[in-house]
């Protein structure tokens, strides 16, 4: 069983870029967390029931070979139970639902990159509404007094510089 759905494998790129309206980004993002979240657990508990499956078939199999041959090399067992068509079933199984999980987990984790940018691009938009609400760049006393020092130090130098050379 696969945990992504035919009409969910182009979505995602969709759904991970971030648009022009970032009032709606923020509003979208935890539902699309939410529903890859979702997804990835599911692909989880599907992972760890074939396991489980796999190991109970792999142990009923080697009881069974056991006791037809008892003196039997442990590799010979091994290769008796990978040859069985059940046991290569739950494999095959398996290591598709571990690619179903991996893909689910990076889909998870490229949401919690997106919801960073988000956070960084909604900070950055309010730190330039803030600058141009107040008719420009907010400056404190001290910056203006450093200014002023820095301005005033330049006349002087500009006016020493002058009178040396006159």
């Amino acid at each position: 069983m696969s945990f992504i759905p035919n009409e969910h494998e182009g979505d995602i790129l969709a759904e991970l870029a971030i648009g022009a309206d970032l009032s709606e980004e923020f509003r979208k993002q935890p539902t699309y967390y939410a529903h890859w979240a979702f997804l990835a657990a599911r692909a989880a508990d599907e992972v760890r029931k074939y396991e489980e499956r796999a190991d109970r078939v792999f142990a009923q199999l080697y009881t069974e070979f056991k006791k037809k041959q008892p003196e039997a090399k442990e590799n010979d067992c091994k290769s008796y139970i990978r040859r069985n068509p059940e046991y290569r079933t739950i494999q095959q199984r398996l290591r598709r639902s571990n690619y179903n999980l991996d893909v689910l987990k990076s889909a998870v984790k490229a949401f919690e990159m997106k919801s960073s940018m988000l956070n960084q691009l909604g900070a950055q938009h309010r730190a330039e509404l803030e600058i141009f609400d107040r008719g420009g760049p907010k400056t404190s006393e001290k910056q203006k007094d450093d200014r002023r020092q820095r301005k005033s130090n330049a006349v002087q130098s500009a006016y020493k510089i002058k009178k040396r050379r006159s």
